[in-house]
């Protein structure tokens, strides 16, 4: 029987669906950490639990010397939907309407566990070590991968199930995530009997905003404003507004001319109302760009041939996982699990696609 072959279809959803129904918001995962950690031993895994929930499982390879593959899932879901109920139809997984689904990112998690069990259960087919790697605080920032200790890893390479789209395509490149928070110095002042006193830090910070386009403001780019905090009263001049900001990009130029442009517009809102600024800036994950010649790249692209699969590569504005471990010297790729809507109410996953993902993740660590 091939890898391919042993898995389970049924099991595969059952293990998809209670996982989706355990709460794991990003910073609540300490529940689903304890008991994938169980799960993990039951299988006959090694399991390493670092301080803030990150799991490190290890399923030992079939033959002497097997190389060791890292298979990486997120465990916490965006925003703070909990309560959440997997509907399965026809043809899908969706949830009750009323929250996300979850799909994003334990299908990857559900994947994963049901490989180690085909290898589990099937003796016979020869199979590398698997480092089981699964992370918290994924959707915010990639903190869990972050703060990590990779240097425990021994992978040689790695497959990151955390994407969506057709079965078969994989993510080689993401950028680097600057985040900035710009604070305005104004000056307080009664509004209506002293205005003139005051200096307007929501103007000077408007004006700065302003001249900030959002979005994609370039194939290689993406600039957002996301947080604004500041005044008091409607009858105080507000004299401190904070900005938060983030810049993406694949290109270290065009993230560093922009920064420059975003800088300077809100030096230059400041100065047209005489207010004072403040910059503080840091870089929370860097870009990669993965060769063609690499073991994700390669073996992800036999497997998906050899299954059927229509193979494709795409670059991502979108961090993941993969950022930190090819920063940290593993090779790495997001492969699709077939997640669709994600973030969004509307999320589902087609059941044909959760299984074809495992059936190429298994194919391609064994091929």
């Amino acid at each position: 029987m091939s890898a391919a072959a042993a898995v389970q279809k049924e099991r595969l959803i059952e293990t998809f669906m209670s996982l989706v129904r355990v709460d794991s918001p990003s910073g609540q995962e300490a529940a689903l950490s304890d008991a994938l950690a169980a799960e993990f031993k039951e299988l006959g895994c090694s399991v390493y639990q670092d301080d803030i929930g990150n799991l490190i499982a290890t399923f030992p390879g079939s033959r002497q010397g097997a190389e060791t593959v890292m298979l990486c899932a997120h465990m916490d879901t965006v925003g703070t939907d909990v309560d959440i109920q997997p509907i399965r139809q026809a043809d899908r997984i969706t949830s009750d309407g009323t929250t996300i689904l979850g799909a994003d990112d334990k299908s990857g998690i559900a994947v994963i566990l049901e490989i180690i069990k085909v290898f589990r259960d099937n003796p016979e087919i020869v199979h590398p070590t698997i480092e089981a790697v699964i992370t918290v605080q994924e959707e915010i920032g990639v903190v869990g991968s972050t703060h990590l200790q990779k240097d425990r890893l021994k992978s040689s390479w790695g497959l990151v199930l955390d994407g969506g789209g057709p079965i078969g395509s994989i993510t080689v490149s993401g950028p680097t995530s600057r985040k900035y928070t710009f604070t305005v110095h104004g000056k307080a002042a009664h509004a209506a009997i002293a205005p003139e006193e005051g200096v307007n830090a929501i103007q000077a910070a408007a004006a700065g905003i302003a001249a900030c386009p959002c979005g994609k403001v370039d194939p290689e780019l993406v600039s957002g404003i996301g947080v604004i905090q500041g005044g008091v009263a409607t009858n105080i001049v507000p004299d401190l507004v904070t900005v938060q900001a983030m810049i993406r990009s694949r290109n270290d130029e065009k993230l560093e001319s922009w920064s420059q442009k975003m800088e300077k517009a809100f030096q230059d809102g400041c100065d047209a109302f005489g207010a004072q600024l403040t910059i503080e800036k840091h870089d929370s994950y860097f870009g990669y760009l993965l060769d063609e010649s690499s073991l994700p790249w390669q073996k992800s692209k036999a497997a998906a041939l050899q299954l059927g699969f229509p193979f494709s590569t795409h670059d991502s504005l979108g961090g993941t996982d993969c950022n930190n471990f090819n920063r940290a010297g593993i090779p790495s790729c997001a492969v699709s699990t077939g997640m669709a809507n994600e973030h969004m109410k509307n999320e589902y996953i087609l059941i044909q696609d959760l299984v074809d993902s495992a059936r190429w993740v298994i194919t391609a660590i064994t091929i």
